[in-house]
C-alpha cells in the first residue's frame, strides 16, 4: 500500500497498475494509464481522463471527481452526480449511448462529487 502527501507520482501507461493509494488532500490525475482493480482512500480531488483504461475503482473517503466528457463510467453507490448523468439500474450513467468503460464504486460513508469537465 503505497502512502502519499505532495507527490508527483508519474506511472507509464506500457504496464498495467494495480493502485491501492491511501492520499490525503491530493489532486490525482489518472489519464493515460491501464488500471487493474483499485482502490483510492482517502481526500482530494480525482481526474478521470479519456484515455484510462481501467475496469473498476473503488474510491472511499470525500473526493471531488472530474469526469472528461469523452469516459463513458458507471457510479455505484451513494454519490453526488450531474442533473444530466442517468440514474440507472446499475447505478449512475454518464452517458446513455455508450457503454460504460468504468465501474466507479462509492464505500459507504464516503462523500463523493462527479464533475463533467468543463
Amino acid at each position: 500500500m503505497l502512502q502519499v502527501k505532495g507527490w508527483d507520482l508519474k506511472l507509464g501507461n506500457n504496464n498495467l497498475w494495480k493502485l491501492d493509494l491511501i492520499s490525503f488532500d491530493s489532486d490525482i490525475s489518472l489519464d493515460n494509464i491501464s488500471l487493474s482493480s483499485s482502490e483510492i482512500v482517502g481526500t482530494g480531488e480525482i481526474y478521470l481522463g479519456s484515455n484510462l483504461k481501467a475496469e473498476e475503482i473503488k474510491l472511499n473517503g470525500n473526493y471531488k471527481v472530474i469526469v472528461s466528457n469523452e469516459l463513458p463510467i458507471v457510479v455505484i453507490g451513494d454519490a453526488v452526480v450531474p442533473t444530466n448523468w442517468i440514474n440507472a439500474t446499475i447505478g449512475y450513467l454518464n452517458q446513455i449511448e455508450s457503454n460504460y468503460e468504468l465501474q466507479v464504486k462509492i464505500e459507504n460513508g464516503s462523500e463523493v462529487e462527479f464533475i463533467n469537465e468543463s
